[in-house]
């Protein structure tokens, strides 16, 4: 992939979305790339809610942020399915959004032992985990839409849109691949930026 910035979401939603109208794809003459980025956002903020509370768990705060962002997830991609009209198994979705956010995480490790060692320390270390805490879940969520948004992209230029005849094992190699060729840990670091930014006492 050539300089995608896998952070601006409503710019892989626009591009989606022309492939899709390129194709002759149905999409509700209502629904906008806006929605789809709006989408992201409130998935994001409700992981980051939920990690900044299990950023006040001595020693887990970061790790159960992590866990905790692949529901998030897998409700967003579910949300974006219903938008745009395409119909994908639960299952399929639960396992896609599992892998997305395990292989996320591996770019985040260090940001989770940092909340681990910090939830040790009496309130200032618990105030410091959960404000980072928050700031992974937020990140590997809306990285997460970028990714899921790339992967549908490819899938209607190569596959017309024919999601459903790929395997849990295929999207999750497909997953891995655009995570594999795009800057993640550079998306995953401005998303914290992003939120960390906004969320300074």
């Amino acid at each position: 992939m050539d300089d995608i910035d896998i952070f601006d979401i409503l710019s892989l939603a626009e591009k989606l979305f022309t492939v899709m109208n390129e194709l002759g794809e149905d999409i509700a003459s209502n629904v906008t790339p806006e929605d789809i980025k709006d989408i992201a956002l409130f998935h994001s903020k409700g992981a980051a809610a939920a990690g900044v509370a299990s950023g006040w768990v001595p020693g887990a705060g970061g790790t159960i942020a992590a866990v905790t962002a692949a529901g998030f997830i897998w409700s967003m991609y579910l949300r974006i399915n219903d938008k745009i009209g395409l119909s994908i198994s639960e299952n399929i979705l639960k396992t896609l959004a599992s892998g997305v956010a395990t292989n996320l995480a591996a770019y985040a490790v260090g940001s989770i032992a940092v909340t681990t060692v910090l939830s040790f320390l009496p309130f200032v270390g618990n105030v410091g985990a959960s404000v980072i805490a928050g700031s992974i879940a937020f990140a590997l969520t809306i990285v997460s839409a970028g990714v899921y948004l790339i992967m549908l992209t490819e899938i209607f230029q190569a596959k017309h849109g024919d999601i459903n005849k790929m395997s849990a094992d295929d999207l999750k190699d497909l997953a891995k691949e655009v995570i594999d060729n795009n800057d993640v840990e550079s998306a995953l670091k401005q998303a914290r930026k992003v939120y960390e930014k906004e969320h300074k006492e």
